[in-house]
């Protein structure tokens, strides 16, 4: 899965953390078969010590 990081101007980032900023996901076309009404997506946005 393809995932882009954006800074608040919708440009592209290797920042993090963002700030105003936002990921944007290529979902596979397999998401999309059978046509769901939704779907989950979770991540862990940092680890912290």
């Amino acid at each position: 899965m393809e995932i882009r990081t954006l800074d608040s101007d919708g440009e592209p980032t290797k920042v993090i953390p963002l700030k105003d900023g936002c990921f944007e996901m290529q979902l596979p076309k397999k998401f999309f078969e059978g046509n769901p009404k939704s779907f989950k997506v979770e991540w862990i946005d940092f680890y912290r010590n």
